[in-house]
């Protein structure tokens, strides 16, 4: 008895051992620091160019060598998509939610039709997680709220660049805690200033064109709050992070974006006059502007890392960056509107399918800019509107424009109705990417209205910016301005799907490429929800289409 005595000590003292151990496992699968990052509208041709922006970039001659760096100390998924339309709210929602259109009902950019008012006029809203419903009508779920369900107690971070996606994620049941844009920062961080993005500080001097010049300066220049430089996010941000300690940090870096859009896009250096430096289909587009506005960003992500890297919390946080499409640049952008037409309102009236009235935008409507764009009906019975619909299909694609470089005439887009929405169209889009059925078979107010007819626009074409906006960057436009074609680059369509993956992190391999190109195999941009959910123990309790690549890691 005396020896069992004895004993007692020592067997508690190995039970609470036992414990500590299990307690220590069950503590270890708590979400630890998870900073992603999206550098928006990065197209992976970048990260190939060297640091004059021509072909054969390599190591110690890179364009942007602190991107490179970073994919190259991880694992690189070389061959990404995103989902269409390749475009920034419905993608950074795939990025975060492990989603398509379908699982979302998010299809447009800032601004999608809800419902008809009572006098014929549209009735848009702006994209939000309030009305997001998957294929089963669920409110969509994301890494925000599965993080914070997992750990109540922990603080998430969103940071934007973009004000119109902070509140697509603001909402009252979003999950996260602190909130910084151009518009709604703390009382401790300044307000945003102008920044060239053709001339940032330090950077040899470049000359942009007039076009160049207007769209940069008096656009984007003229509001440093709505644009934010990436210069202002990444020192904001730094300074945040360093006060606020929060365990997961979403993080968009916009400028890439806007500078394309204004200064037009210089992925691909053949696109360019080897003497000019002009490009050969725009010559608004001179190229120097362009790569002085994309070593910056690069400048400011490399200072990123680096200062997420100083601070103790996050040495060993896991690190994805991503972009959520690519940008080319438009044909003929400023004299577009002499040399050919894409407005489909104009066209459509001018065959007869839609009269005078609905051109003003009374039971139709037309929302449109840069690559992409969609069409809406306002008819009695959804039977009625797939028969104005197949109409207005056959015009468009009938339709033909003259392309004066090749001396041809050319139809300029791709036109999808609700059948090829939802059955996929061969080299476009997959079966479903496009069709949400709890909104798509619907005819009932009160209900999100999905487009009758969706565009995407070939080989360099560009859609005039209607309904008052500019759509894919969010700014009013005055609205007695004709629609017209406003951008040097864009996005929107096939042609800018591909993306950049790429994770850092403890358990990732450093300096492995997964370099699957095959269609049926790859890597899309739902992955990263669905494979942080996995590595962190998380659940999405929406519909998901991406894929877990947890073990490509390793």
């Amino acid at each position: 008895m005396k020896k069992v005595l004895r004993l007692f000590p020592m067997m508690t003292m190995l039970l609470l051992f036992v414990l500590s151990v299990f307690s220590g496992q069950a503590a270890a699968q708590v979400p630890s620091k998870l900073v992603i990052i999206s550098i928006d509208s990065l197209d992976p041709g970048y990260l190939y160019l060297n640091a004059k922006g021509n072909a054969g970039g390599r190591p110690g001659n890179w364009l942007m060598p602190n991107v490179r760096a970073f994919i190259d100390g991880g694992v690189w998924f070389q061959h990404t998509r995103d989902y269409l339309p390749s475009a920034t709210d419905m993608n950074h929602l795939n990025a975060l939610a492990g989603t398509s259109s379908r699982q979302t009902g998010v299809l447009m950019v800032t601004n999608q039709l809800f419902d008809w008012n009572a006098d014929g006029t549209p009735n848009n809203v702006f994209s939000s997680l309030n009305w997001t419903r998957d294929d089963q009508g669920r409110p969509v779920d994301t890494l925000f709220k599965a993080w914070k369900r997992a750990s109540p107690e922990s603080t998430i971070m969103f940071v934007s660049g973009k004000e119109w996606i902070e509140h697509e994620f603001n909402t009252a049941d979003s999950g996260i805690d602190l909130f910084l844009s151009g518009a709604n920062h703390p009382d401790y961080i300044s307000a945003p200033e102008k920044r060239s993005f053709y001339n940032p500080p330090g950077m040899f001097p470049a000359v942009p064109s007039l076009w160049q010049t207007i769209f940069c300066e008096y656009l984007y220049g003229s509001s440093p709050e709505k644009f934010p430089s990436d210069y202002w996010i990444v020192d904001s941000s730094l300074k945040m992070m360093n006060r606020e300690r929060p365990d997961f940090v979403f993080m968009l870096l916009a400028e890439t974006d806007d500078l394309q859009h204004g200064l037009g896009s210089a992925r691909n250096p053949k696109d360019f006059n080897l003497i000019t430096n002009i490009d050969k289909n725009n010559s608004f587009v001179y190229q120097q502007p362009i790569l002085n506005g994309m070593k910056d960003v690069d400048t400011q992500f490399g200072k990123l890392i680096a200062g997420i890297r100083s601070m103790p919390e996050y040495r060993d946080a896991v690190i994805v960056l991503y972009s959520d499409h690519g940008h080319l640049t438009h044909n003929y952008t400023a004299a577009s509107n002499v040399v050919f037409s894409t407005n489909v309102d104009n066209i459509l009236r001018d065959k007869g399918v839609i009269s005078d009235e609905e051109k003003s935008y009374v039971n139709y409507q037309a929302l449109t800019a840069t690559s992409f764009g969609q069409i809406w009906f306002n008819r009695a019975t959804l039977a009625e509107r797939r028969a104005v619909a197949a109409q207005a299909k056959t015009v468009l694609e009938n339709h033909r424009v003259f392309n004066p470089q090749t001396g041809r005439m050319e139809c300029p887009w791709y036109v999808l109705d609700i059948n090829d929405m939802k059955n996929g169209v061969p080299g476009v889009s997959a079966p479903g990417e496009l069709y949400n059925p709890y909104f798509a078979d619907n005819n009932e107010p009160g209900t999100l209205h999905w487009p009758d007819i969706t565009l995407f626009m070939k080989n360099g074409w560009q859609l005039p910016a209607t309904a008052g906006l500019a759509n894919n960057f969010g700014a009013s436009l005055p609205s007695w301005l004709p629609p017209l074609n406003y951008f040097l680059g864009g996005h929107g369509s096939v042609d800018t799907m591909p993306i950049v993956m790429a994770f850092q992190g403890p358990d990732v391999k450093a300096g492995k490429v997964m370099a699957d190109s095959t269609y049926a195999k790859n890597y899309r941009i739902a992955d990263i929800a669905v494979t942080l959910a996995n590595m962190f123990g998380l659940e999405l309790r929406s519909t998901t289409v991406g894929i877990d690549r947890s073990t490509d890691l390793k």
